[in-house]
């Protein structure tokens, strides 16, 4: 491989890796929340607190008659985002391995990529700040901090996946 094909590689994994984080940290809710969810849509669970996340977090009714529709809808503009985002990532896997490298395309495909994380950002933080200004202090700071743990970059091996339990998981063994 020339010099000129080393050089972008690393920087181009690492766009790869930053896209699969920041979709990682964005689908949370779809994670937590996807099994369970009824079969046939969104409807209110007579359970109450059906998230594992808030009922780890002890959140009350009050308050999840707030955050569930807010969490509902973040979790179905996720799972398109997620989608797209998948699309992009073997588009851009597709153009590294090609025989012959277009180093254009890969650099508009990596603006794409960049543009679709910023969106997706977005739409996290705005729910994210939306959740604090509900949430009580000791709520807020057991969020964030099961947010960190789980999100935390464990070394080479997660560029390209996550070992361990997965977030719902670790959410839902929380008393």
């Amino acid at each position: 491989m020339s010099m000129l094909h080393k050089s972008w590689v690393a920087p181009t994994l690492i766009v790869l890796s930053v896209a699969l984080n920041i979709a990682f940290i964005g689908s949370w809710s779809v994670q937590v929340v996807g099994d369970q969810l009824r079969s046939g849509g969104h409807e209110r669970l007579k359970e109450g607190v059906w998230c594992p996340l808030h009922r780890a977090l002890q959140v009350s009714d009050e308050q999840w008659e707030v955050l569930e529709p807010e969490l509902i809808a973040l979790q179905q503009n996720l799972a398109q985002f997620c989608q797209e985002m998948e699309a992009h990532r073997r588009e851009m896997i597709a153009l590294i391995a090609a025989s012959e490298l277009d180093l254009d395309a890969i650099e508009v495909k990596k603006a794409e990529v960049r543009d679709h994380q910023a969106t997706m950002q977005e739409m996290v933080v705005s729910h994210l700040l939306k959740e604090k200004a509900i949430l009580t202090e000791e709520q807020e700071a057991k969020l964030f901090e099961m947010m960190l743990e789980s999100s935390a970059c464990a070394g080479p091996g997660r560029m390209f996946g996550f070992s361990g339990k997965g977030t719902g998981e670790r959410w839902r063994e929380t008393p």
